[in-house]
């Protein structure tokens, strides 16, 4: 049966009396005396609430109670000073899409992919997409996008490849756990600083591309060092220009960096990495 909360107040000069079943116990109808001007708080079972002194009353509905739990979906947040944001997916059967960009724009497609751009008003703003089938899905990609922070993809439990590229705002993706069995992972030409998945990489992960992000030379060692810890079936793995920003790279250790990659390539790694 459902349960609906309403705020009640008796505007009258004279008590009321109502009747109702109240939610935690529907099968027992209850009597209650409201006092003018005083501010009740009901959780009512069904349409149940009924006075003769209704016309006195003012009653509104604050909805179902408890409130239905959100739809679960993929939050993005763009920070835009310009240019629009892109958002691909595609998924083994058709399914339902429903992207509410946040400024009162929605768009819901039905079909084996989603392929959307959208264009916002400079300034802060939050996205979310849900999926009538989460566990379809296969591929999700953000690019060429302000995108700054995205969070739930391990909501996409079957999902082989993730492409976050070409993003000049995403600095850090630590709201992010990866799902297991991911295949492709590709942050290309965005501005991570480090390098360090909360969750740590999936041993799934055949191919990590993390070219012309914003790593500091430090940092560059640093990614080495972790990815040392990892259990990935032999990758492919991308470190080309992700220091290019810096003005020399005299402060990776090569000797280190060489360990490194000794370790690694008797891992069956496969690093692409630029030691200068």
């Amino acid at each position: 049966m459902a349960c609906n909360k309403y705020q009640l107040i008796n505007t009258g000069t004279t008590n009321a009396y109502i009747t109702f079943r109240r939610c935690e116990d529907g099968a027992y109808e209850r009597n209650y005396e409201c006092i003018p001007f005083r501010i009740y708080n009901l959780w009512v079972m069904d349409d149940t609430l009924v006075s003769s002194e209704m016309s006195q009353l003012a009653l509104e509905s604050e909805g179902a109670f408890p409130p239905p739990a959100p739809e679960p979906g993929i939050s993005m947040t763009f920070d835009v000073s310009s240019g629009d944001e892109y958002i691909y997916a595609s998924s083994n059967d058709e399914i339902t899409y429903t992207v509410n960009w946040g400024d009162g724009t929605v768009d819901v497609v039905t079909d084996t992919y989603l392929d959307l751009s959208h264009t916002y008003s400079s300034g802060i703003h939050t996205a979310k997409i849900t999926f009538s089938d989460p566990t379809s899905v296969d591929d999700f990609e953000v690019y060429e996008s302000n995108l700054t922070a995205i969070s739930s993809i391990s909501l996409l439990t079957n999902l082989e490849y993730l492409y976050l590229e070409n993003n000049s705002k995403l600095t850090s993706y630590s709201p992010i756990t990866l799902p297991q069995g991911l295949i492709d992972f590709s942050l290309y030409q965005s501005a991570l600083t480090s390098f360090a998945p909360p969750s740590g990489i999936p041993d799934t992960v055949e191919y990590l591309d993390i070219d012309g992000n914003a790593l500091s030379c430090a940092e560059v060692t640093n990614t080495l060092a972790y990815l040392e810890t990892t259990n990935m079936t032999n990758p492919e793995i991308y470190l080309w220009g992700s220091a290019e920003g810096q003005t020399n790279c005299s402060c990776i250790s090569e000797q280190a960096a060489i360990d490194s990659l000794d370790v690694l390539d008797g891992k069956g790694y496969v690093v692409y990495v630029l030691i200068c």
